[in-house]
């Protein structure tokens, strides 16, 4: 299983001794990822979910990122995870 980096434009200090600068997503979305869209609350809640699968990360860091990134991180991960990821807008 492939892993894609991203190196975020505005880096997340995520906790007082962590500095998110970089993240690395699977390539490969699994059916029990899925799950963690029963979770969420609306698209953009589900797609920080399938993010947060993808990374590892908890979605409380996905939900740090900047606006900017998350719509690139989005847009970078789509050829794999499509039709899972949606920005929220319509």
């Amino acid at each position: 299983m492939d892993k894609l980096t991203y190196t975020l434009e505005t880096p997340v200090q995520f906790t007082a001794s962590r500095r998110v600068e970089e993240l690395r997503f699977r390539s490969e979305l699994k059916a029990g990822d899925l799950e963690r869209l029963d979770r969420a609350e609306g698209r953009i809640g589900g797609t920080f979910q399938i993010l947060a699968a993808l990374s590892g990360e908890p979605v409380e860091l996905i939900r740090a990122l900047s606006a900017q990134d998350y719509l690139k991180i989005v847009e970078f991960l789509r050829p794999f995870c499509h039709p899972f990821l949606g920005t929220g807008a319509s």
